[in-house]
């Protein structure tokens, strides 16, 4: 049994996190997947065009790891058989992907960025202090930090709290850091499209969430 799925209105079939890879411009099954994948795993960002019918057969389409399908702002057709959205998420930040627990755990809330600049660990107030900005276009106290002016060279204080093994997660405690196991995600079903099962024979479509499922 095959079942068509329409892709509408910026629908994006697994959560937007940022890929470490992309293929764009898709128009067609076979430039997501060989012909003879079965299933056809995504498991990076796939941009496809307005208007392109993705055909995958009876074949089951399968969206895990940092797989994103993304229509834009238009419609897209895809013709598969099972369509299964198994990325992996930490259960206590659904934004957050994973492979296995220890990505969920970010050590202890034990280290310090400069608040001017979240990309710079410290632990001083004077780490965030990298001198004059001067005629070459760099900061006296770092050569390899460009500037315009003196204030481009100040990153504030040492004064926001991040986690040990991930300095973009802010945290209060050590808590704050433990982002639960590594699991398929949060449970929750948005389903913003139409999906048709009439197949040769009687389809069916069966939706399931731990969480909360909303239909539009």
């Amino acid at each position: 049994m095959r079942r068509l799925v329409f892709l509408a209105v910026g629908i994006v079939l697994s959560m937007p996190v940022p890929a470490p890879a992309l293929i764009s411009n898709v128009t067609s099954a076979d430039d997501v997947c060989p012909p003879t994948a079965d299933p056809c795993v995504i498991n990076q960002t796939v941009k496809v065009v307005s208007g392109s019918v993705l055909d995958f057969g009876s074949r089951t389409v399968r969206i895990e790891g940092n797989g994103l399908l993304n229509t834009g702002s238009g419609i897209v057709t895809v013709y598969c058989g099972e369509f299964i959205e198994a990325r992996r998420r930490c259960s206590l930040a659904s934004d957050r992907s994973c492979i296995s627990d220890f990505q969920c755990r970010l050590g202890t809330c034990s280290a310090s960025v400069c608040s001017g600049d979240l990309a710079v660990a410290c632990s001083i107030d004077a780490e965030c202090d990298f001198g004059a900005c001067g005629t070459n276009g760099r900061c006296s106290g770092a050569p390899a930090r460009q500037c315009s002016t003196d204030s481009d060279c100040q990153a504030g204080a040492c004064s926001v709290s991040v986690c040990s093994s991930d300095h973009s997660v802010a945290c209060a405690t050590d808590g704050d850091c433990q982002l639960g196991a590594c699991t398929v995600g949060s449970g929750i079903v948005d389903l913003n499209g139409i999906i048709l099962a009439d197949g040769a024979t009687a389809g069916s479509v069966a939706i399931r969430g731990a969480g909360n499922v909303a239909i539009r």
